[in-house]
């Protein structure tokens, strides 16, 4: 079995619904902190306005240094999602497949979780819906806890913290081959999970460039950028344009 993880995202790239499609499954891991300025409660899109890029997202509660993406709240005593819905009307109104996609972004934001995890997994599944992604999405983590317990244990595995806890949720899920992104070349050695009888690929996106009606393209913004200016039946052929790297 193929199985990727990675945090749950706010409306991510491209890349991130092309791993997702790339495996079996896909472990949507929010049990470990979570960091200021990552991309859990926002993502770029364009601001035709200034002809740049923008953040849209949400805010969140005050928290605790030391607590876990899952129990991270929105702070919803500012009404960020009827702002959030203005802009990206406001600025993708134009766009050739705005009637087609606007409707999916809007059922998003009527999601009324207050935990940032379980809006940010109804928007990736949404968007895996929408686009016949047929990969089992689990992001029940409570199957996990143990093996964070014991990385905070210091058990002796001779392995750094990150490729221990990948090794456990693989021996876990009885999976046989570990996709990453591109970005963990740097993080994982093959030789590492090959001791637990597991394959390591790295998915690498594809030059993807579309027409965003600007002097300047943006790469690797939102997926609601690339569905806006593409379409529905073109983005999921855009899927496939990724190669694997072992």
């Amino acid at each position: 079995m193929k199985i990727a993880i990675m945090q749950p995202y706010f409306l991510p790239y491209i890349g991130y619904f092309q791993l997702i499609s790339s495996v079996d499954k896909f472990v949507s891991y929010s049990i470990v902190d979570y960091r200021k300025s990552s991309w859990i409660n926002r993502n770029r899109v364009i601001n035709y306005s200034n002809q740049n890029v923008s953040y849209i997202g949400y805010p969140i509660r005050k928290f605790r240094s030391g607590t876990i993406i899952s129990n991270v709240q929105i702070n919803e005593f500012s009404d960020w999602r009827t702002g959030a819905r203005k802009f990206i009307f406001h600025n993708y109104k134009r766009s050739p497949f705005f009637d087609e996609i606007f409707h999916v972004y809007e059922s998003i934001l009527e999601n009324s979780s207050e935990y940032v995890a379980e809006l940010n997994n109804h928007a990736i599944k949404s968007i895996c819906s929408f686009l016949d992604i047929k990969t089992v999405i689990e992001e029940n983590n409570k199957p996990y806890e143990e093996i964070e317990e014991k990385l905070k244990s210091d058990i002796e595995s001779g392995l750094p913290p990150m490729t221990a806890r990948i090794a456990g949720i693989c021996a876990y899920e009885e999976a046989s081959h570990y996709i990453n992104p591109i970005g963990g070349q740097g993080l994982y050695k093959p030789e590492d999970f090959q001791k637990f009888g597991v394959d390591l690929s790295f998915l690498k996106v594809n030059d993807l460039n579309y027409d965003q009606h600007l002097d300047v393209f943006h790469p690797n913004l939102s997926i609601l950028d690339v569905l806006f200016h593409n379409g529905r039946e073109k983005v999921k052929s855009m899927l496939s344009e990724f190669e694997l790297i072992t």
